[in-house]
């Protein structure tokens, strides 16, 4: 059997007491943990503050909200987000779609796939003039902890 050493009682005490007064401060600043232990005490036990309904059953049953007069404030501001609003579909155009000699300047375009392991060098007419591929172990070799055979 092993002998695990032992916690002298006045530190499990000091422990307890400031796990107390911590949990004080919390409660009376509002401050999380709080808020969280306490929604999810309501959400367990009901809310004894929501005012009771015969219609309408307590503890764990909410109704759902139908009424927008109901909804949390900043919900419409959060909803207008643009990366919230959901993607548009994009015309079937490829290449370049618009080129303005007077508004670019002349060169060339480093352009990395999204769908595979290669990069192109692109004009600005959208010819590609060089396209570099590479599989992922010809990069990295012993990015997967063992060398690949070749």
């Amino acid at each position: 059997m092993t002998n695990s050493p032992k916690r002298p009682p006045v530190f499990v005490a000091l422990v307890v007491i400031a796990a107390f007064v911590f949990g004080m401060y919390c409660a009376r600043r509002q401050v999380f943990p709080f808020p969280v232990l306490q929604s999810a005490w309501r959400a367990v036990m009901g809310d004894p503050t929501a005012p009771q309904r015969p219609d309408h059953p307590s503890g764990l049953w909410r109704t759902a909200r139908d009424n927008e007069a109901e909804q949390p404030d900043g919900l419409a501001e959060l909803a207008n987000l643009p990366y919230l609003r959901g993607k548009t579909s994009q015309p079937d155009a490829s290449g370049i779609t618009s080129y303005d000699p007077e508004a670019a300047q002349d060169g060339y375009n480093l352009v990395i796939s999204a769908h595979a392991p290669e990069a192109s060098l692109v004009d600005m007419s959208g010819n590609v003039v060089h396209t570099w591929a590479r599989s992922f172990a010809d990069v990295w070799p012993e990015a997967l902890g063992y060398r690949v055979r070749e």
